[in-house]
């Protein structure tokens, strides 16, 4: 399956796969030049972050949605919890420099679920955020380490900007008429 994304105003892609119907969660922000949305709770693999957290992911510009940025970044004020789940599955430190991962160690790093208001739930995958320096197919086991960087920062002052790298294996359909935001899994390799 393909790793690119669809993105769609006003109506979804007429060519797109859903993997799943399109779920919907309404814009967070009603007079705003960006898009934004409501997180309801945040999960590190298997870990819950505390509810504390979502004060920073729904502050004054809330959790944003920017195809236009590449990648993810965290409010500077959840690293400490984040990084203290991801490091506790991953085994590792983490880091946004260039680091070497054999298969063994990659396949333990965890996804990164937001839920937002309504249910939807809009998953990161490793293969999403960390970027991989080389041609190889990462979603077969490979021999020897590869290099990959980790494509989401936890340094953003002011809530929480998902890039296109969130977007990954998904249809996003901004609803601007109804004031909605719809996410669906999709195969988008066109």
């Amino acid at each position: 399956g393909g790793t690119g994304s669809a993105t769609t105003i006003n109506e979804t892609a007429k060519r797109s796969h859903h993997l799943m119907p399109m779920q919907y969660t309404p814009f967070a922000k009603m007079r705003s030049w960006y898009y934004t949305v409501q997180v309801t709770s945040v999960t590190v693999g298997d870990h819950v972050l505390p509810t504390q957290v979502l004060q920073h992911f729904n502050d004054i510009r809330g959790t944003i949605i920017d195809t236009g940025t590449t990648d993810t970044f965290i409010n500077k004020r959840v690293a400490q919890p984040f990084k203290k789940a991801w490091e506790r599955i991953a085994g590792r430190s983490y880091s946004n420099k260039m680091t070497q991962y054999t298969y063994e160690q990659f396949v333990k790093i965890p996804s990164i679920t937001l839920e937002l208001t309504g249910g939807v739930k809009w998953e990161m995958k490793p293969r999403h955020y960390m970027e991989k320096n080389t041609f190889q197919d990462t979603n077969k086991r490979w021999q020897g380490s590869l290099m990959f960087t980790n494509r989401v920062y936890l340094d953003e002052p002011n809530g929480v900007v998902l890039g296109s790298n969130a977007m990954m294996e998904k249809e996003v359909h901004f609803d601007i008429t109804n004031r909605k935001l719809g996410v669906a899994n999709a195969v988008c390799a066109y």
